[in-house]
């Protein structure tokens, strides 16, 4: 479904469309989140708002949750705070992971992709880490 440019008026139809279209999403990432409850789950969390729902929603459903989040020079002191925080109001216990992709040239350069190799170090940690949890 292609939007129109601004001013964007929905209709009642619109809204009661996405509305139903959220709530199917929200009942398939429930189910998702089900086939985990047994084993457990790390979450990649950011403290952002996309991570932050899906811990809130894993939270409903998955016992043995664990969130992971990447302490590096790229995540302010104050973004971490929250982040504990978010963590702590949850009742989720928060594995605090030492990155390092600062020291990556890729990273460095700064291009677009930049994300990717911040994503690529985070993951390369999280792994073991969810192998060993």
């Amino acid at each position: 479904m292609t939007l129109p440019r601004a001013p964007y008026r929905p209709t009642w139809t619109d809204i009661d469309r996405t509305a139903t279209a959220a709530a199917s999403h929200r009942a398939r990432l429930l189910e998702l989140l089900a086939e985990f409850a047994s084993g457990g789950l790390l979450v990649a969390f950011s403290g952002g708002v996309d991570s932050s729902y899906l811990l809130h929603e894993a939270r409903q459903c998955v016992p043995n949750l664990v969130a992971g989040i990447a302490v590096s020079e790229s995540l302010g002191e104050s973004e971490l705070a929250r982040a504990r925080t978010f963590a702590t109001d949850l009742g989720v216990r928060l594995v605090e992971v030492p990155t390092r992709e600062i020291e990556l040239p890729e990273y460095r350069r700064n291009a677009p992709d930049r994300c990717y190799f911040c994503k690529k170090t985070l993951f390369a940690e999280l792994g073991p880490l969810a192998a060993k949890l």
